[in-house]
């Protein structure tokens, strides 16, 4: 069959630009790796590397004439494009089998088999459902109710919600992903952020914890059978040293990339499977700058045993670190106990002293229940005491599927019904003592607050050329940016919008 693996056009976060920082989506290649693997003709097109507009889809799609088009949406501020896709596609052809995944199809699954035309929607680990739904669509009588890890609808128009599928225990099993198929040196293209040449590459899948806030864990969840929806439980799996190596020396290779972008949700969370790495790295002499998402208590921990030390010469240039909030009490109301503001502190304090040459990125979390003015300008206070390179403001937003939703539903919490909005920085909900609107404002006064000058002269001369090349991205896009921003908040007296690309609607 013929199979079309698409990201369609779509409206951007305004720190991200289509010149220099989109990044390759890790579910094409993987996707795009097992169908072929099974004999199908493949082709991936990421509409928003190629300056595809939705005029010019159509044309591609008629050309192409998919059997089969495979479609993913992880965030939900995009789910309005991925709907508009799924028309599009069937009024060119209702006969090309539409589909989905990624966390948010995952997670409104039922709802979005419902109310669209999407033909079937795969829950959470994509490869092994997509290979043998695929494997059913070849067959004059189908039998989906065969395939686990599917939602779809039967004859009777009947929302089907088959149960779940097993998650895949050796992810070196899976075939190297196929980046042949895309245009690889087109991502990562900036001269400053994520440079030389950012590439994205995971080495594990899924979690240990679960965040009230975070729908990123449940995706690859262990899915159990409940009454209505999957019963999740955190799952993390790890591809080997080696099979990671194998694919840092193709990436380096065959395109020319030199600084990775780990996608993994917790890199960090095995002490053994890091320090092999590192030696591996230092051994073979393979030259790399590395960024990934880490635990301050892993970090903490890893110092102890030396591993930090090694992942710092291995390349690690830059990591991000949810320090969340400076209050115990809120970390737990967040199911973030595991650690605490002072570990967050420790770790700052032990790179500073000891690898100064490393970028820091700290998240912070705005807009709990109890969150008023006063609790906003401590938080910025204590960010601005930490004196991280990088201090990113987030508004709590309770994506579908996430214990955080599910509890505003329960508890009768009105909610913004519009998903365009759930951006990070658009307030979702009111708190106890300030409306959504007074929220926004709060958060401008942290952006305003957050960046002084001599903050920004010590990051733009630093002696590590990767600190210096991210704060001059950082001014560039900021000052693009702002003007933007401030333009937004005279005349239409609201948050920035998503940016419109000029080939959006060719």
């Amino acid at each position: 069959m013929k199979v079309l693996l698409l990201n369609s056009p779509r409206k951007y976060w305004p720190y991200i630009n289509e010149e220099d920082n989109f990044v390759l989506p890790q579910w094409m290649p993987a996707l795009a790796a097992v169908a072929r693997l099974d004999g199908h003709n493949v082709k991936c097109i990421d509409c928003m590397v190629s300056k595809t507009g939705w005029s010019s889809l159509r044309h591609v799609i008629k050309e192409e004439a998919p059997d089969i088009i495979g479609i993913n949406e992880s965030h939900t501020l995009y789910i309005k494009e991925a709907f508009r896709l799924i028309e599009l596609v069937k009024g060119i052809n209702p006969e090309i089998r539409v589909v989905g995944g990624g966390v948010h199809m995952t997670n409104c699954a039922r709802e979005i088999v419902r109310d669209t035309e999407i033909d079937f929607i795969v829950r959470g680990e994509g490869e092994i459902s997509f290979r043998n739904l695929l494997r059913e669509l070849e067959k004059i009588r189908p039998d989906f109710s065969s395939v686990a890890g599917i939602v779809w609808k039967n004859d009777n128009a009947e929302v089907v919600y088959n149960p779940p599928a097993h998650l895949i225990q050796n992810l070196d099993d899976l075939p190297f992903p196929a980046y042949d198929l895309l245009p690889v040196k087109a991502y990562g293209k900036s001269r400053y952020l994520f440079s030389p040449g950012g590439m994205t590459i995971h080495h594990s899948r899924g979690c240990i914890s679960d965040c009230e806030f975070c729908s990123w864990w449940t995706v690859m969840a262990k899915r159990g059978i409940g009454d209505k929806e999957d019963v999740l439980t955190p799952s993390w799996r790890t591809k080997s040293v080696e099979r990671t190596i194998e694919e840092i020396k193709i990436i380096k290779k065959d395109y020319d990339k030199h600084c990775l972008l780990f996608t993994d949700d917790s890199w960090n969370i095995s002490p053994g499977w890091s320090d092999r790495f590192a030696e591996t790295i230092l051994k073979e002499n393979i030259r790399i700058n590395w960024f990934a998402f880490m635990r301050a208590d892993f970090l903490l921990r890893d110092e102890k045993k030396g591993i930090v030390e090694k992942l710092v010469r291995s390349g690690l240039s830059h990591f991000c670190m949810g320090v969340e909030h400076n209050s115990q009490d809120v970390l737990d109301g967040y199911n973030k106990s595991f650690y605490s503001p002072s570990d967050s502190e420790e770790v700052i304090r032990i790179f500073k002293k000891k690898y100064p040459e490393v970028f820091l990125q700290a998240t912070f979390i705005i807009g709990n229940q109890q969150e008023s003015r006063e609790s906003i300008r401590s938080l910025l206070k204590y960010a601005k005491s930490l004196k991280v390179d990088f201090p990113a403001f987030h508004i709590l937003t309770p994506f579908p599927g996430t214990t955080l939703y599910k509890k505003f539903e329960f508890q009768g919490i009105e909610m913004e019904p519009d998903y365009e909005k759930y951006d990070l920085n658009t307030p979702i909900v009111a708190t106890e003592h300030l409306t959504r609107d007074e929220v926004a404002w709060e958060v401008y006064g942290l952006f305003k607050k957050s960046v002084t000058f001599w903050w920004l002269m010590k990051g733009l001369f630093s002696r590590s050329s990767y600190k210096r090349r991210m704060y001059i991205w950082w001014v560039k896009v900021t000052l693009t940016v702002g003007i933007d921003m401030v333009r937004e908040w005279m005349f239409k007296r609201k948050p920035m919008d998503m940016v419109v690309p000029k080939w959006y609607e060719d």
